[in-house]
């Protein structure tokens, strides 16, 4: 079954991860750069199927995406993607040095929520970045069944999965101060963020962190 197949999801939550490992599949061209759904026009024509890591302004029309536009949509505790630092990312002078600020990390996850009050029958994908580290084969077979798409290679074997990104804020004071320091509304989404995709928000276990910490000082 030959389809578009677009990965969305808030910046670092395992998009270009994912992307580069759809090679792992036959019959599938994998776009070269990342784009919004309207890119799919512009790509080389291909007998099998198309897949497509969404730009920094996908989000913005995000909510009216073609039916015939399958869709990955990659997830990610919020603490770990709101502490992530981007490599190439400057932050020096900013009030923090992660890369993913509260605001955006609002829009996208309301994009979402308006994509899904739209398109109330559209069948999302929701891929787990922690599941893809600790699991990417059983990952891969979940997107194979979804799209018809036929194994050339394991994950797991296309590229190394590490997991050392997972929660670093419990060893990071940095981390947590910033965590601590949401304000309540924001507090909220996150809180329903994470019921919404089965995480815990932690709070809880980020203060206790912060006070064993203060415990040993």
């Amino acid at each position: 079954m030959s389809q578009n197949i677009f990965i969305c999801g808030c910046a670092r939550s395992g998009m270009g991860l994912l992307a580069r490992n759809m090679r792992a599949f036959t019959d599938i061209y994998v776009a070269p750069r990342a784009g919004s759904a309207a890119s799919f026009a512009d790509l080389p024509q291909h007998k099998g199927s198309i897949s497509m890591k969404r730009n920094a302004a996908a989000f913005e029309t995000l909510p009216d995406l073609p039916a015939d536009v399958g869709l990955i949509y990659m997830t990610r505790h919020p603490f770990d993607v709101l502490t992530s630092v981007h490599p190439g990312h400057d932050r020096k002078g900013k009030p923090h040095p992660y890369y993913v600020s509260r605001k955006r990390w609002l829009e996208e996850y309301d994009a979402l929520d308006e994509l899904r009050r739209r398109q109330p029958d559209r069948d999302i994908l929701f891929i787990r970045y922690e599941d893809l580290v600790s699991d990417p084969d059983g990952v891969q077979q979940q997107i194979a069944d979804r799209f018809g798409l036929r194994q050339r290679v394991p994950f797991s074997r296309h590229e190394d999965f590490l997991s050392t990104y997972i929660a670093k804020w419990r060893t990071d004071p940095r981390m947590r101060a910033y965590i601590l320091s949401f304000p309540p509304f924001f507090t909220r989404h996150v809180k329903r963020f994470a019921q919404d995709f089965g995480y815990s928000p932690s709070f809880a276990n980020v203060r206790a962190a912060e006070a064993e910490t203060a415990g040993r000082q």
